[in-house]
């Protein structure tokens, strides 16, 4: 397994930009569960499916804004390839040397560099050393 990190690294040889995201959102009510946002959560997010109030899913206030932002991104992207605008915070394109991820979250998206920098340079490492790349 590699990370998006390692594959938008790669994009740089190929004409289309790579943009990275990390979906950092967890509803008020799966706080006390989950530590953080489960692998896959941000599906519904980005697809409008909330839930039903008072279910153990229901998004609330924070996270229906948040689903309104990821699908103007989403929508925007699939039109035009890129997901910037209607005065949404900047996605910026994948940059090595800045390592600026947008974090989606409550109660916006942002921009971040060197999103779980630490934990990706371990991963990246061990699977360099296996595979025996540089």
């Amino acid at each position: 397994m590699i990370s998006a990190r390692y594959l938008a690294e790669q994009m740089k040889t190929v004409s289309s930009p790579a943009r990275t995201y990390y979906f950092q959102f967890v509803p008020e009510a799966q706080r006390e569960r989950f530590p953080g946002a489960p692998h896959g959560s941000e599906v519904a997010y980005a697809f409008g499916d909330p839930g039903e109030p008072g279910s153990e899913g229901y998004r609330g206030d924070d996270g229906a804004a948040l689903a309104d932002a990821m699908a103007g991104y989403w929508t925007r992207f699939a039109a035009t390839g890129d997901p910037n605008g209607d005065g949404a915070p900047e996605w910026p394109e994948y940059d090595a040397e800045s390592d600026t991820w947008m974090v989606l979250d409550a109660p916006q998206p942002r921009a971040v560099p060197g999103v779980i920098k630490d934990r990706l340079d371990l991963l990246e490492a061990v699977y360099l050393e296996r595979v025996g790349g540089e």
